[in-house]
């Protein structure tokens, strides 16, 4: 009954498991036009054009294997502006040199996750199985804690695709119109940079109608206590 108990663990631990990276902290090297300011302990920028208002900050405290930015934009013209996502650039700096780095769409971020939860889906899948295989010669009570955790194992991963798919959905920035006054947020997700640099230098241009707002970016390992 032990063994099935123990599968059972890491069967619910696999279903919610996220991978994160080695824990790098964010930084801005503000240009004249913009002001960093600590918001709960984290920088944000925040970038005035003629036209529009952009801000910046690390959606967590910590970067994990791709840096994810929350992105807030107001319209403070009197016309209607643009954002569009493939307008968007971002780019690592390595040695002088510039390597662009991908920033996802909407749509490819949802068809990473849907790849991911068939993954998951598979995995669940096996370890049920074997779950039941384990409990088949026991009592009753083994067999019956057995299928407890296999119904409580689907249901959990079926709720965490439903909540990626959901935040991905309500969360992620999309090409959008912004009528005169009207602000807009979201998340932007970037291509990990590629430098095994401890110190990695990246930049985001965001273009809002004629606007073209350009953030630059330092990524460091966090300080760990020993």
């Amino acid at each position: 009954m032990r063994n099935v108990y123990t599968l059972g663990a890491i069967a619910l631990a696999m279903a919610g498991c996220v991978t994160t990276g080695a824990g790098d902290v964010t930084s801005f090297r503000a240009k004249t036009y913009q002001e960093v300011v600590l918001r709960d302990g984290d920088p944000t920028i925040t970038s005035r054009g003629r036209n529009s208002v952009v801000s910046l900050r690390p959606a967590s405290h910590l970067v994990a294997d791709r840096p994810v930015f929350i992105v807030g934009i107001q319209n403070i013209s009197r016309r209607k502006v643009d954002f569009l996502v493939n307008e968007t650039e971002a780019g690592e700096i390595v040695d002088g040199k510039t390597k662009a780095l991908k920033v996802f769409t909407y749509d490819e971020l949802a068809t990473q996750e849907q790849s991911a939860q068939a993954g998951r889906s598979l995995a669940v899948s096996l370890l049920t199985s074997i779950n039941s295989g384990m409990a088949a010669d026991g009592d009753e009570q083994t067999q019956a804690a057995a299928e407890a955790q296999n119904a409580k194992l689907k249901a959990d991963t079926a709720a965490t695709a439903e909540k990626n798919m959901t935040d991905l959905n309500e969360l992620t920035l999309k090409d959008h119109t912004l009528m005169p006054g009207e602000t807009y947020a979201g998340k932007l997700y970037l291509e990990a940079p590629a430098s095994n640099a401890e110190q990695k230098e990246y930049y985001i241009n965001i273009k809002i109608g004629p606007d073209r707002h350009e953030f630059a970016i330092v990524q460091l390992p966090a300080v760990r206590k020993s």
